[in-house]
């Protein structure tokens, strides 16, 4: 996206143009009562001239050398200077063009050489304490924009790095899966492996887009749990789903990370106690997950499960900011993970 050219710093030309119409309205407003056409046109066009080189002078000529880092007051005061001559060139040079030119006789000026100087300086430094908060308003807010871009960019940045693990974590589970299998000579090996394979095409093509559709969300989760069943006899398995789960959408494998938990970490393959219940509602405008397995011994003491519930917790901090409760408890030999998202 390109920039916007500006006579102003920053400020876009736009806005620049409406506040100098609204200031030559003023003047013309103020004049058109006791002059006529010709004297409101000109005393308008000479006073805008005035305040154009008092204000842009000031921000190119001075200005520039109280900003950023490497300040310069005797610059700056030079520069305010160069103004403030040019500011009294221009009012002498318009006062000599009105009343020897023009015939603006009752224009000529009564005061003295030295008043009419002190005048057009009080009436330069006007200009530049106006002008000077506005061109400083509008470099906050364009400051606090540019920040606020830089931020979300790191935002998407962090989460596209986490949003790249889940496929190698994920990968990386199920392979330790399909090694067992393979080592024991399993007739279910193939099988897994092209399950696995249907998985992993569904995170590969999800990994780009944004969010997917809480269905599609649940085909994977029953998916993997099928690919987990073949690994596991001896389990059981439910998945309760109460509530409207059409037109919802989240971002992609958010859920089976919770379910992948359960299984890697709940299940013991030697004992015949082993399960993993899932519930999910749709009530209250929000979604609520949750999924309880066996309390083991190893259950939050592997690096693998805290990669993995540790990404979750950065990607719903990242992606539902203020708008998701998350937890883990142990109750009575139970490991149970709660989500809800506002959706």
């Amino acid at each position: 996206m390109g920039k916007r050219t500006t006579f102003n710093s920053n400020i876009p030309i736009g806005i620049q143009l409406l506040l100098w119409t609204g200031f030559a309205l003023l003047i013309v407003m103020r004049l058109r009562l006791n002059h006529d056409a010709l004297e409101v046109v000109l005393i308008t066009s000479s006073t805008l001239i005035l305040g154009l080189v008092i204000v842009y002078g000031h921000v190119f000529l001075a200005l520039k050398h109280l900003l950023g880092a490497n300040r310069n007051y005797v610059r700056y005061f030079l520069g305010l200077i160069s103004v403030l001559l040019m500011s009294q060139a221009i009012n002498f040079l318009s006062g000599y063009f009105f009343f020897c030119h023009m015939g603006f006789d009752r224009y000529e000026p009564k005061e003295s050489f030295e008043l009419i100087f002190i005048w057009n300086l009080v009436e330069t430094l006007a200009f530049i304490m106006v002008s000077t908060p506005v061109k400083f308003t509008f470099d906050y807010f364009r400051l606090r924009s540019a920040q606020s871009q830089i931020e979300n960019e790191r935002l998407n940045a962090e989460l596209r790095y986490l949003k790249l693990q889940i496929s190698p974590h994920f990968l990386f589970n199920t392979l330790n899966n399909l090694y067992y299998l393979a080592e024991n000579k399993s007739d279910n090996t193939s099988l897994v492996v092209q399950k696995l394979a249907d998985l992993m095409r569904y995170l590969l093509s999800k990994d780009s887009e944004e969010f997917v559709t809480l269905e599609q969300e649940i085909e994977m989760i029953q998916a993997y749990i099928e690919l987990e069943k073949i690994r596991i006899k001896s389990i059981d398995v439910s998945m309760d789903i109460d509530g409207d789960i059409q037109n919802i959408s989240l971002p992609p494998a958010l859920l089976i990370i919770l379910v992948e938990n359960a299984f890697k970490h709940g299940v013991d393959k030697t004992l015949n106690d082993n399960y993993v219940f899932i519930e999910l509602k749709i009530e209250a405008g929000a979604l609520c997950f949750q999924v309880e397995n066996p309390l083991r011994e190893n259950n939050g003491n592997n690096s693998g499960n805290a990669i993995g519930l540790e990404n979750l917790r950065k990607r719903l901090q990242l992606q539902y900011p203020d708008r998701f409760a998350f937890s883990l408890s142990t109750e009575n030999y139970k490991f149970i993970a709660k989500l809800k998202l506002d959706l």
